[in-house]
């Protein structure tokens, strides 16, 4: 989690609020989890389903505190979480807008239930999408690019930036961009 927290120190330096949620088969929850990858395993889909159910749970708890703005809750996911965030902005319309890092579509087939494929289109948050030109796991042609192509966002309120990376972000632009998308959405952190 320490690394969590270091690539995300910005936002509360910033002057806003992070949560980070622990999903189940997470770190203290890790219960014999064989893989976070995508896969056609019922295990697999009820795992998505118990991630999905722990981010709305972590939405009602932010509700539930007078310090927060329910108003302003955005979904911040780098790779892994970029690629739920597919599945969850679809599902939880209490995220007002997302920010992903190196996310895409899954490379591997899943159970319908639980295919990204299912559910991008219903996504309609307004969408910051940075991504590497050259990701070995979300391969820009393949995951990454068809990935926010599919999202049901206005064209106006979606976002893909290409860096000439692979599955990192230069520090700085990453922080830049994260924080301008925001301002754009939530106004200046108070």
């Amino acid at each position: 989690i320490q690394g969590v927290i270091e690539n995300f120190k910005f936002i509360p330096q910033s002057g806003r609020a992070l949560v980070i949620p622990v999903l189940k088969g997470q770190w203290d929850r890790n219960d014999g989890l064989q893989t976070w990858a995508s896969n056609d395993s019922q295990q697999y889909a009820e795992y998505l389903i118990k991630w999905t159910k722990d981010y709305r749970r972590t939405v009602d708890y932010l509700e539930s505190r007078e310090d927060m703005d329910r108003e302003k809750i955005a979904y911040m996911g780098a790779s892994w979480g970029a690629f739920n965030y597919l599945i969850t902005a679809a599902v939880e319309p209490r995220l007002k807008i997302g920010i992903c890092y190196v996310g895409g579509l899954s490379m591997t087939p899943a159970r319908p239930e639980v295919d990204q494929i299912s559910y991008v289109h219903r996504v309609k948050q307004p969408t910051l999408w940075l991504v590497g030109e050259y990701d070995q796991i979300f391969p820009l042609r393949q995951s990454a690019q068809p990935a926010f192509d599919f999202l049901g966002t206005q064209e106006q309120d979606k976002r893909l930036v290409v860096y000439p990376t692979e599955h990192s972000l230069p520090i700085n632009e990453r922080i830049h961009e994260t924080l301008d998308w925001l301002d754009r959405y939530f106004g200046p952190a108070q």
